[in-house]
């Protein structure tokens, strides 16, 4: 067998080698990157507790602490975000805005599935077009919910 022969089969083998490390690293590595970077949008904030978070905004509103939890709660998973990180002025298309260059990790649609989903537990109609940040969320499902009790 010829120089040649070797030298070809070598750069097939460090090719495969470069997209199967590329490939580990895109599902491995990357949304550990990804979630570091949204929470590094969100600035130097410290993290809230529930009973924080619910004494510091919400206790002179109608809504539960329960209800309150559980809306801040769906909304972190829904972007993949601690709760406790997360501020009633918080806007969707600003602080909470999608990462530029992630290609398909666009979080408005995992907020339209939790939309959704809170539509149909407490069978209210919401009109997305109001709800521009975290506390428009809360207070739209909140008080939704809370008129049904």
């Amino acid at each position: 067998m010829s120089a040649q022969y070797y030298f070809w089969g070598a750069v097939v083998l460090l090719c495969g080698i470069f997209f199967v490390a590329l490939f580990v690293w895109g599902v491995f590595f990357s949304t550990s990157h990804m979630k570091q970077q949204k929470i590094k949008q969100l600035g130097t904030r410290t993290m809230m507790s529930m009973d924080e978070f619910y004494a510091s905004f919400y206790a002179e509103s109608e809504i539960p602490k329960e209800l309150v939890a559980e809306l801040l709660a769906g909304l972190g998973k829904a972007l993949e975000l601690p709760p406790g990180l997360l501020r009633p002025g918080d806007r969707f298309a600003v602080e909470l805005a999608p990462l530029k260059g992630w290609g398909p990790n666009d979080d408005r649609l995992d907020l339209y599935d939790l939309l959704n989903q809170m539509e149909k537990k407490f069978k209210v109609k919401v009109d997305v077009r109001k709800i521009n940040n975290v506390d428009g969320y809360i207070k739209t499902i909140g008080a939704a919910a809370s008129s049904q009790h």
